[in-house]
């Protein structure tokens, strides 16, 4: 529909202007910094260093480009290929999704309605931050760095890569509108994703990573998987709240994921990245003092939660 179309138009816009706006800032800022201050051309970095004629230039002794040089999404992204060929997608076909699917209804879209009265206003900025990534959620709660839980980060992006392609099947075979198509009204604060509404990615990727995770977890940890749970609860949920998701979506993405993580835990990559990740998040646990459930549950109701 036209006024659907031109609120994504410009949403994307904005969106992407920010975006944009940051990225080119930051290599604005890189290109800057080699100029010691002075922008430079992009012709001019061609240009060799001046050579010092007394000084012959020996070249360093690399043979590889070193292993934590490597972006952590790309060299989970080389594994892909590996982790499809060993997965036993016969048996990847949740039937369990069609119960969720369906037309909207009015309760479908009162759900939505009731969520966004109630949680908008304190979650919009978290929903916004969610809705490329949400990993560093994740990063956060576990206290991860690249330089000392790289396995743990690379099998993190590589369990969200896979949630999204086999999520994207399904979103394609069912090819449900979203919540905005259906009620324009909703007038969401994030573009219209460019693909179908069921089942959820986010609830996917979220469940799904964190059934992975807690598969790692060493024994000492335990305690951490009531956490990561509640983390994929809220990450699918804001999705409702965002209005780019219904219920049905979010409880098909979890269906989804249950069926996917056995699979995927079950593979070779995974089954080796998972010794190194377990090794990584040994010194998860707990050793102080408890603080009551009551206190944090207070400190948002006080928040206006």
């Amino acid at each position: 529909m036209f006024y659907s179309s031109a609120h994504g138009g410009v949403h994307g816009g904005v969106h992407g202007g920010v975006h944009g706006g940051v990225h080119g800032g930051v290599h604005g800022g890189v290109h800057a910094g080699v100029g010691m201050g002075t922008a430079m051309a992009p012709t001019d970095l061609m240009e060799p260093l001046p050579a010092n004629p007394e000084i012959d230039f020996r070249l360093r002794n690399n043979t590889q480009f070193p292993d934590d040089a490597w972006s952590v999404n790309l060299e989970a992204q080389s594994m892909i290929p590996d982790i499809l060929a060993t997965m036993d997608q016969a048996a990847l076909t949740p039937t369990l999704l069609n119960r969720h699917a369906g037309a909207a209804t009015r309760a479908d879209i009162e759900d939505i309605v009731n969520l966004r009265g109630r949680h908008l206003r304190t979650r919009l900025p978290e929903i916004i931050d969610q809705s490329a990534s949400f990993e560093h959620y994740y990063y956060n709660l576990l206290s991860l760095g690249v330089a000392t839980h790289r396995a743990t980060m690379v099998l993190m992006s590589l369990t969200v890569q896979i949630g999204g392609i086999f999520g994207l099947r399904y979103k394609k075979q069912h090819n449900r509108p979203r919540p905005v198509q259906v009620y324009p009204a909703f007038f969401p604060s994030l573009p219209t994703p460019p693909h179908a509404s069921f089942p959820s990615n986010h609830a996917t990727q979220s469940h799904l990573l964190t059934a992975v995770l807690s598969d790692a977890l060493p024994a000492a940890a335990e305690e951490v998987k009531p956490y990561l749970d509640a983390l994929a609860g809220r990450i699918s949920e804001n999705r409702e709240v965002a209005a780019l998701h219904y219920r049905a979506d979010t409880e098909a993405g979890k269906t989804l994921s249950a069926t996917l993580a056995p699979a995927l835990l079950q593979t070779p990559v995974v089954q080796t990245l998972k010794q190194s990740v377990t090794a990584e998040l040994g010194s998860l646990g707990a050793t102080g003092a408890a603080l009551p459930s009551s206190v944090l549950r207070n400190s948002y109701k006080e928040a206006g939660e």
